[in-house]
């Protein structure tokens, strides 16, 4: 019984094609409301939408973009001006030309950074294996996670910093990598298709900075790698659908 709302906006419809449309488009405005009541009460209706926008680059059997009707009030105190006040909605233009797909603009939302995460655990499941004390072998994962675009092939490169308490393992991973790093790709669309850790892609560093990746571990646990820098070969795909996303695992030992 109080003021209605207004009617909507057309909004906009825009159509590529190459031949005639069998088809009636409609982006008219919305009608006001009316104010339904009987009594002397006198609220403002609605007003009715503005028509919207309707392109093309092809026939098209009919285009309508029509204002929207005002809204009126039943109220016995104004039947000589039902509208009071309310006012139909401006024609739009239902007969525009549609840019070409190279220049239609289109808006998405800001590229996500590349994330890395890294966390440690103790190896071991029983007994002081499973402890962080002196002397035991901790894994630690290095989670890397593209949600963006894509990334040029071969340059996705990962530097660890190697805790001073712990040294790092530089020989085979474990029975079933004989590589010190283990490569675990995402699974299904998350996959990243990078190929890790063959001769070439694992280099260390007696150094906390610096460009000298030319030091020669010992293959056992090696207290002079300050730190791991890792190379995978391969361009990364967009992430934009399904983060893309690889873990690399090392072993490091907590320091007597």
């Amino acid at each position: 019984n109080d003021g209605p709302g207004g009617g909507g906006a057309g909004g906009t419809i825009v159509i590529q094609s190459t031949g005639t449309i069998s088809a009636q488009l409609s982006a008219n405005g919305g009608d006001g409301g009316t104010q339904l009541i009987t009594n002397s009460e006198s609220e403002g209706p609605g007003g009715g939408g503005g028509g919207g926008v309707v392109a093309t680059s092809g026939g098209v059997s009919a285009t309508f973009a029509r204002g929207g009707a005002n809204g009126i009030t039943t109220s016995a105190s104004l039947t000589e001006f039902v509208p009071n006040g309310a006012t139909q909605g401006a024609e739009g233009q239902p007969s525009l030309t549609a840019p070409s797909l190279t220049a239609t603009p289109f808006c998405r939302a800001p590229d996500a950074p590349v994330q890395v995460f890294k966390a440690s655990r103790a190896t071991g499941t029983t007994g002081d294996a499973r402890l962080r004390i002196p002397g035991a072998d901790q894994t630690y994962t290095i989670t890397f996670r593209n949600p963006g675009p894509a990334i040029d092939a071969n340059s996705v490169v990962i530097t660890d910093i190697v805790p001073s308490q712990v040294e790092v393992w530089t020989g085979a991973f474990d029975g079933s990598v004989s590589t010190p790093v283990s490569f675990v790709d995402g699974s299904g669309a998350a996959a990243t298709g990078l190929v890790c850790c063959q001769t070439g892609a694992i280099s260390y560093s007696t150094s906390a900075t610096g460009n000298d990746f030319s030091y020669t571990p010992n293959g056992d646990y090696d207290p002079n790698v300050r730190r791991v820098r890792i190379q995978p070969t391969g361009a990364v795909p967009d992430g934009y659908d399904t983060a893309r996303t690889f873990e690399l695992l090392l072993r490091m030992r907590v320091k007597e």
